[in-house]
């Protein structure tokens, strides 16, 4: 029995959305998947941004396989290492998908390797990443590469069509130029009244700001105390304030990184702002 990680996908994509819309940005990478699936390749490696439906197409995989049996597992050693030795006992074909391969620990890397070097007949592992650069050469010479496209405007209007459930009374244009995955269409669709306010006053409180933790608070935190999506709230900034896209672009990919505290990160960029626009004493 599987104990480690969760048998019941958790996706945006899965169910009845699934089978409602046909994504143009998963178009060709279904065919490719489909393809696989005939030629019953044990090791697919699926890449693409973040919130493009990466663990969807990999219970599509599933499903051309005409195996029920799939599971997704979390890509630590612990729980790799159960996985692939669980999956490895068992007489009937099994799909394990590994997310975020690219977010994990070296050692998990070394694992998944092991595996792929000495496959299992009945098992089937898709990977999935973010950043191709996150994965070892050895995992990609040994896999089936799959690559997603970004959504277009049309796949993220008819995602928003699907999820919302009560009509829009708010103009929202302006959230809409800077949405970039199905992630973002959830995101705007759960603001309330007073977060999206927030998100539209974060530069003017930046700029207003006394010091320089006001300003990190200010992105960081709603007034309610809530978390702000903060990669969202950046690219709002950098959309409406284009004289600092070279400040934001570099955040953005520091907080990426994840090399050091997002405080410290924020920080900087909060001196970085107000050194620009002269506020500095």
């Amino acid at each position: 029995m599987f104990v480690r990680y969760a048998s019941v996908p958790a996706n945006t994509f899965s169910g009845e959305y699934g089978d409602m819309m046909e994504l143009q940005c998963q178009q060709q990478a279904l065919t490719e998947l489909r393809n696989c699936a005939e030629l019953k390749h044990q090791s697919i490696l699926i890449v693409g941004p973040e919130g493009v439906g990466k663990s969807y197409l990999a219970k599509q995989f599933a499903n051309f396989l005409g195996v029920n049996d799939f599971h997704f597992v979390k890509s630590s050693t612990n729980d790799l290492r159960d996985a692939i030795d669980e999956s490895g006992r068992l007489d009937m074909p099994i799909v394990v998908c590994i997310e975020n391969l690219d977010s994990g620990v070296f050692a998990a890397s070394s694992v998944i390797l092991k595996f792929l070097e000495e496959p299992v007949p009945n098992v089937y592992v898709v990977v999935t990443a973010r950043n191709l650069h996150g994965i070892p050469d050895t995992i990609v010479s040994r896999s089936r590469l799959v690559q997603v496209n970004n959504p277009t405007m049309v796949d993220l209007k008819q995602f928003e069509s699907i999820k919302r459930e009560y009509p829009s009374d708010v103009d929202m244009s302006d959230f809409w130029m800077c949405v970039r995955s199905f992630s973002d269409v959830e995101l705007i669709i759960s603001l309330t009244a007073d977060q999206i306010h927030h998100i539209r006053s974060t530069y003017s409180n930046i700029l207003k700001s006394k010091c320089v933790s006001d300003g990190v608070w200010s992105l960081q935190k709603y007034p309610d105390r809530s978390d702000t999506p903060i990669e969202f709230v950046l690219r709002y900034i950098m959309r409406h304030n284009t004289n600092i896209s070279r400040e934001v672009v570099d955040c953005l990919s520091q907080l990426s990184k994840s090399r050091v505290a997002a405080y410290i990160v924020l920080t900087l960029f909060i001196f970085r702002i107000h050194s620009k626009e002269g506020l500095l004493k």
